[in-house]
């Protein structure tokens, strides 16, 4: 199992319409997301990136190495789509521009 205190000073999930980070990124800046699994207390990583057309965006399981094939218009509907479908699965969940 993980250790939890290296998620100590974590960010909890962000909230979409007061999200400090967002406003100050470039379009094109990555993000990575990493969660701690509530049922199996894995670690797991993804990143969000731009896809190749620069038009859409995909996240990429790094813990799994699979690349997600679902396509977003915008960072801000991936990061929608995370939030609704899959940040409850999560006890702590960071985010982190790169």
């Amino acid at each position: 199992m993980s250790d939890i205190t290296s998620f100590s000073k974590m960010k909890p999930v962000l909230n979409m319409d007061r999200d400090p980070i967002l406003p100050v990124m470039k379009p094109d800046t990555p993000i990575k997301i990493t969660g701690f699994l509530k049922h199996s207390g894995k670690v797991v990583k993804l990143l969000l990136l731009p896809g190749k057309n620069g038009k859409d965006w995909q996240y990429i399981n790094l813990t799994k190495k699979h690349i997600c094939p679902c396509k977003f218009e915008t960072k801000e509907k991936a990061l929608e789509d995370f939030e609704k479908n899959y940040a409850k699965k999560y006890d702590l969940v960071s985010r982190e521009i790169l």
